[in-house]
């Protein structure tokens, strides 16, 4: 079995923001608020700020000024990823080649099962469709399970669908013919029945994860597919630095054999600064290169490297 994960790298490759970027466009956004932009400054982590002050609002219902730092920051989040998605939605597509033996977008649809942490609409603007994936193999595309997306949402174009909320299903269907997209942190896209947002942020992932439904679930599929046995799991632009994923990555490793293909521009190094035992995940390959480099009109030996983890 062949398992993607995907981090805030990945999106990278087509303009996405990474983290520590996303706090100087939140502090361009708070001018008016100078405590909440030292509060990025200092911590680096618009998560951490949000955590705080979410937490110190919880503590202290009276406390007015902290919920509105929260309902600002949230959406000054949100603002942010707005305009990125706007600008994933005008890319011509996610290919970085016009010859088809180069196609990215054949290229992740060889996976049974992506899973990403990135809360971005890159995949829903240009990934989403039969049209673009292998009919034989997921005659119905790609999806979401547990996500309602209607056919008016499928035929609109990009930009018309990084701009439209999507609700919570009732149940999880979950359709074989169909090629599962896990957004294991939710999407800036998805609202729950009552109009709540399905979107984790702050540090307290763990205790969001545990009040949705959805999100657990998603969760327990991914120790699910990666402790199936053997299984190959490429990581694209992850950085390591989420105490539950990594501890399903050490697990599936010590119990289930799981070997893992790298593509970070740190290459082996993202796994040091104190996560020593990811050292022990067994690695079939690393790749520092850009996908643009991967899979571009080149002879890159990359390309064929990743070919190999598909075959194996």
């Amino acid at each position: 079995m062949h398992v993607l994960l995907l981090g805030a790298g990945f999106s990278r490759n087509w303009g996405g923001w990474l983290a520590s970027e996303l706090v100087g466009e939140l502090s361009g956004l708070l001018a008016d608020r100078p405590w909440l932009c030292e509060m990025l400054r200092v911590y680096r982590s618009f998560e951490r700020a949000y955590a705080e002050r979410f937490e110190a609002a919880q503590k202290t219902p009276n406390d007015r000024l902290a919920a509105e730092d929260a309902a600002r920051l949230q959406r000054a989040i949100v603002e942010v990823f707005s305009a990125m998605n706007a600008g994933f939605a005008r890319k011509a597509g996610m290919n970085f080649s016009g010859a088809a033996e180069k196609s990215l977008i054949a290229f992740l649809a060889r996976f049974d099962a992506i899973f990403t942490l990135n809360q971005d609409l890159l995949l829903e603007a240009h990934y989403r469709g039969i049209e673009n994936l292998d009919e034989g193999r997921w005659p119905h595309g790609c999806g979401y399970p547990g996500i309602a997306s209607p056919d008016e949402w499928l035929a609109a174009s990009a930009s018309e669908r990084v701009r439209t909320m999507r609700n919570v299903a009732a149940s999880v269907d979950f359709d074989g013919r169909l090629q599962p997209i896990f957004k294991l942190h939710g999407s800036v896209d998805w609202k729950t029945y009552d109009g709540q947002p399905v979107l984790v942020i702050g540090t307290g992932k763990e205790r969001a994860i545990a009040e949705s439904a959805l999100l657990r679930f998603y969760y327990d599929q991914f120790s699910s597919y990666l402790c199936s046995g053997r299984t190959r799991l490429m990581v694209i632009g992850y950085s390591f630095s989420d105490a539950r994923i990594n501890k399903v990555l050490r697990d599936a490793a010590r119990k289930s054999d799981l070997q893992m293909y790298l593509v970070n521009p740190e290459g082996l190094d993202v796994l040091s600064n104190g996560r020593s035992q990811l050292n022990k995940i067994p690695i079939v390959g690393v790749s520092t290169r850009e996908l643009s480099s991967t899979f571009g009109d080149d002879d890159d030996p990359s390309f064929s490297s990743f070919m190999r983890f598909l075959s194996a």
